[in-house]
């Protein structure tokens, strides 16, 4: 669980109002539907208060109908409130990952610049950049790391493992930026466009998402 996990738990709770708000329209327009259709067809010679009853039933169900359709057609069109929900998580984890020069660590970059390091130091230099959660180091180790798996391939060739191993530390570098936090939340909110598309998906939204969730 990362601290943005607050952002991934607002998003379930606003699906699930959703879905319950889907839910309610569709159920009283089934039951109003259920109630008029109770009511036998002609009613010439009834009693005025069956009559009435009935007129009250049909006012009903075109009421309950027109607001199904209006539920349908706004769960249908995705909620709004998760994409609101998506830019505060952007701006959050902007906030955290931006770079920032009072995160350079001038002796760090000095050793890393000398050209000694090997592949087994890059990794381990990431890992304490990582650790402390110094993401602009981390992308600075991911650049560097990045020229020297370039230059050793240029000698031994790509197949190298000292050359894998830096491009290895360089893609993970390279990619501290909180950007798998956005597409753990786009995931999520797929799955909801999913339940929009086909409702009977919307009981199996728990089973599908929850461990994503507890984990984001």
């Amino acid at each position: 669980m990362s601290r943005f996990n607050k952002y991934a738990r607002r998003l379930d709770e606003e699906a699930k109002k959703a879905f319950e708000e889907y839910r309610k329209a569709e159920r009283e327009y089934h039951e109003a539907e259920k109630k008029v259709n109770s009511y036998p067809k002609g009613l010439d010679g009834v009693v005025p208060q069956y009559q009435a009853e009935h007129a009250r039933a049909q006012a009903d169900f075109f009421e309950k109908r027109d607001a199904y359709k209006a539920a349908h057609s706004k769960f249908k069109g995705g909620s709004k409130v998760l994409s609101d929900i998506r830019s505060e998580l952007e701006e959050a984890v902007n906030s955290v990952y931006a770079a920032d020069p009072e995160k350079m660590d001038a002796n760090t970059l000095e050793l890393i610049r000398s050209g000694i390091l090997n592949a087994d130091e890059y990794t381990k230099l990431l890992e304490k950049a990582q650790s402390t959660e110094n993401y602009t180091m981390c992308r600075l180790i991911g650049r560097y790391a990045a020229d020297a798996a370039a230059a050793r391939a240029d000698k031994f060739g790509n197949n190298d493992p000292e050359a894998r191993q830096l491009r290895a530390v360089a893609a993970e570098g390279n990619t501290s930026n909180g950007s798998e936090y956005l597409d753990a939340f786009d995931s999520l909110a797929n799955v909801f466009d999913r339940c929009t598309n086909n409702t009977a998906l919307i009981d199996s939204w728990d089973s599908i998402v929850s461990e994503a969730i507890e984990e984001f």
